[in-house]
């Protein structure tokens, strides 16, 4: 019986290999460590306004309690296509999250999305020239 690896991307998606697919032992770690550092998200915390660096998927924890947190996502470009972006808002103040793009472009048309509940979450994905809600 030939070997076979199963990756969970998000929980849902399988990639399966076998000899089959003419790929040896090399080929298909490589094949796993490149699938991995592309799928495998980024998290982290901020309570104060930030640049987000580009990466294809990242999740930011934002505590507003201190003031208004501004958060600037990365240019819309082709580079950057089916990136996606998590944006939560973890405090209870009455302190919004707003979110903007770097390089002029829009999210859904308006310039900026703000978030104001708490455990509120905005999910943005790009593609070449704009930011959208999804």
């Amino acid at each position: 019986t030939a070997p076979r690896v199963s990756l969970t991307f998000f929980a849902s998606e399988f990639l399966l290999f076998d000899d089959a697919m003419s790929l040896n032992t090399t080929q298909q770690a490589q094949a796993r460590s490149n699938i991995g550092a592309a799928q495998t998200p980024s998290i982290a915390s901020y309570s104060s306004s930030t640049p987000l660096t580009a990466a294809s998927s990242q999740t930011a924890l934002v505590d507003a309690s201190g003031g208004a947190v501004t958060m600037t996502l990365f240019a819309a470009s082709a580079g950057n296509a089916g990136s996606v972006v998590r944006i939560k808002k973890t405090d209870a103040s009455t302190n919004n999250v707003i979110i903007v793009v770097s390089g002029g472009a829009n999210i859904d048309n308006p310039a900026s999305a703000i978030i104001s509940a708490r455990n509120a979450v905005l999910t943005l994905q790009c593609n070449s020239s704009q930011w959208y809600q999804i």
